[in-house]
């Protein structure tokens, strides 16, 4: 795998041109290809996302990715309604499941909330088995597009038969507090939760912080929630707060489950727990960034610290900026995931 960095779109579909045996993964904001999708080469996936991340730093302009042979690639297709294609997922999840290096590269529509509908029609793959991805979109357009060479396609799931050692990584900025909350009633399909501990949500979540109801949302950023899997926690991002006082979140909360409030950590210990997981310096590494955490690195002036760490694992380094995340089973939020190839 080899990372890429395109100033144009122009200059992207001349690399895959000139190179029919990659498949060539890129991101960028839609304004920077729609004029160009009649000229698409086959070889060539695009999506949309927020900005860009590269070895230079984060930027909303160009197109990053990387590339793969095409020996190694298979690329489906999958609609809004997921089960279809399942037993096309399943063929060619076969092909690969032996290999203990090889991951699904999941591309989903960030903007129809389909997530884990999209996860459960994989029910068929080990839990060990690598899955990793993100939900794509382009804040300033409100919309998000993916395409497969010149077709306009719902959702994407890539399997990668990569030979080389693979791991994946979870980066979050945050912790756990000493508050927890019961989900009581709440709604997965929507992702609604109308009460914690059996009191309107917004009311309860905001007592357990001492805020008024008004002042929740603004702590949206500072005290998402956390999932506790395994010792693991994954992040659940509140999105907005209803009428009748029931929050919606950026991805499911499962009723009769706990959830844990959580607060920022210490950001140069985190990112330097994640560069010693890594351990020795890998050939490849591609990050996947919830806008959320882009946000919060943006208001703090923290990127460059990011950048840098991500350049000291690896300076053969891209990624882009997602909707939410997919790391195994579970879509998440306000996360870094982390493809690593020694």
């Amino acid at each position: 795998m080899n990372n890429l960095f395109f100033a144009s779109i122009h200059d992207a579909i001349l690399f895959c041109q000139k190179h029919p045996d990659q498949l060539v993964l890129l991101f960028a904001k839609h304004a920077t290809f729609l004029d160009a999708v009649s000229n698409f080469p086959d070889n060539l996936i695009i999506t949309s996302s927020d900005a860009n991340i590269s070895a230079s730093g984060r930027t909303t302009t160009g197109l990053s990715g990387f590339s793969i042979s095409l020996m190694l690639a298979q690329v489906i297709p999958v609609s809004s309604l997921p089960m279809l294609q399942a037993q096309q997922l399943e063929d060619a999840y076969q092909q690969v499941k032996k290999n203990k290096n090889a991951c699904l590269f999941l591309l989903c529509d960030g903007t129809k909330q389909t997530e884990e509908i999209f996860l459960n029609s994989l029910y068929f793959i080990d839990d060990a088995f690598k899955i990793i991805g993100g939900s794509a979109a382009d804040a300033q357009a409100g919309e998000t597009t993916i395409f497969f060479g010149q077709t306009k396609v719902d959702n994407l799931a890539i399997f990668l038969n990569i030979q080389r050692p693979t791991k994946l990584i979870k980066e979050n900025l945050y912790q756990p507090t000493n508050k927890q909350l019961l989900v009581t009633h709440a709604d997965m399909i929507s992702r609604t939760v109308y009460t914690f501990n059996n009191q309107p949500a917004a009311i309860e979540y905001a007592r357990q912080l001492n805020v008024s109801v008004q002042e929740l949302a603004n702590l949206f950023l500072s005290n998402p929630l956390g999932k506790n899997i395994n010792g693991n926690f994954y992040i659940a991002s509140p999105r907005n707060i209803n009428k009748d006082m029931s929050i919606t979140f950026y991805s499911q909360i499962v009723p009769n489950t706990f959830v844990d409030i959580l607060e920022l950590s210490a950001l140069k210990e985190i990112i330097q727990t994640t560069q010693t997981t890594v351990k020795k310096q890998p050939s490849f590494i591609f990050s996947i960034h919830c806008i959320l955490r882009d946000t919060y690195l943006n208001q703090t002036n923290q990127w460059p610290l990011i950048i840098n760490n991500l350049n000291q694992i690896s300076p053969h380094q891209t990624g882009f900026v997602s909707y939410g995340e997919q790391l195994f089973n579970l879509h998440l939020n306000q996360t870094m995931t982390l493809l690593v190839v020694e």
